[in-house]
């Protein structure tokens, strides 16, 4: 599902930070569900669409910098099941 749901997406629309973060929510949803090649190619997908933004760190900022991120660790856990380093 989020593999689909990235490729549906184009480089540019990954790049948006709203559209990538739906995307990024996706990936992390099919690691927790244990589809981890599924989440892993989803997340390479939006790798390489959006260069340097590769660590959980820099999702964070890129996401919503400066913001306050309290509760979102689950999907930054589901990032790193995903193969996202910190």
């Amino acid at each position: 599902m989020a593999r689909k749901a990235i490729t549906e997406l184009d480089s540019e629309s990954l790049g948006n930070p709203r559209l990538g973060a739906v995307a990024l929510t996706l990936v992390a949803a099919e690691a927790c569900l244990g589809h981890l090649s599924r989440a892993k190619a989803a997340l390479a997908d939006f790798n390489a669409a959006v260069p340097g933004v590769q660590t959980v760190s820099a999702i964070k900022k890129w996401m919503h910098p400066g913001a306050d991120l309290a509760g979102y660790e689950a999907l930054f856990e589901g990032l790193r099941l995903a193969g996202a380093p910190d």
